[in-house]
């Protein structure tokens, strides 16, 4: 019941591709609240979240955050851009895109799957068995805030595990 060995992709990473139904709904439900909470609500650019970026990052006057949405960060995995201002606009262009062609699981289901959970894995099936042992389907709250919060900046958060604490929480 468990793989003999686990072997790295082209890209020197661990994926394993999963189907929303079979991906716990403790971390659909973790993710999206961490990373794009009206993400039912919008056509793929979040406004809300836009301008709300800007004023923080005004206020800050240095870059704090975005207001990047799952299918632009989708967009993003798929046809990286520079982090230009033209770049940005062609992923939010793409975004709306991805939204007129494809559902809105669809796009969660990309999403999650190509995700990056830190160096060298992709997807929250890879995560889930390379950071906690388990299955992406069946994960204790905790675990599914934890995996929610690793694409903010995986590398960071796997190095500082009092950042990935706070984040999670």
């Amino acid at each position: 019941g468990s793989p003999l060995r686990v072997t790295l992709g082209a890209a020197e990473t661990r994926a394993t591709w999963m189907s929303l139904d079979a991906i716990s709904l403790r971390l659909v439900q973790a993710t999206l609240a961490a990373e794009d909470r009206r993400f039912r609500r919008h056509a793929g650019i979040d406004g809300l979240a836009l301008g709300r970026a800007a004023w923080t990052n005004l206020r800050a006057r240095h870059v704090v955050g975005g207001g990047s949405t799952i299918t632009q960060q989708l967009a993003g995995l798929v046809w990286p851009e520079p982090r230009t201002w033209r770049g940005k606009w062609r992923e939010a262009v793409r975004a709306v895109r991805l939204e007129i062609d494809f559902s809105k699981d669809a796009i969660l289901e990309q999403y999650l799957n190509r995700a990056p959970y830190g160096p060298g894995v992709h997807g929250v099936a890879a995560a889930s068995r390379r950071w906690l042992g388990s299955e992406a389907s069946a994960l204790a709250a905790s675990q599914a805030a934890t995996l929610a919060a690793l694409p903010q900046a995986p590398s960071r958060l796997l190095r500082d595990a009092g950042a990935l604490r706070a984040r999670r929480d």
